[in-house]
């Protein structure tokens, strides 16, 4: 099975805002919270009061799950 994130391979951690995650998995932002209220995804890290983010690997390792046939 391939990677699709790889920090050894020159592909640092980052921050990942609402819009982005969504854009990367083909959701809505309603779909994405659906999910997170489910337990199917990650819940975003706080880094002020108005800021939410979502690390890229837990993100990537999300797609990696649904690829690969697991429940994410």
């Amino acid at each position: 099975m391939s990677q699709i994130f790889d920090i050894e391979h020159g592909q640092g951690e980052r921050f990942l805002r609402a819009k982005e995650v969504c854009s990367l998995l083909g959701i809505s932002k309603s779909t994405l919270y659906k999910f997170i209220g489910e337990g199917k995804f990650p819940a975003p890290k706080k880094l002020g009061t108005r800021t939410s983010v979502w690390l890229s690997s837990q993100v990537y390792a999300v797609m990696q799950a649904i690829i690969g046939g697991e429940a994410a």
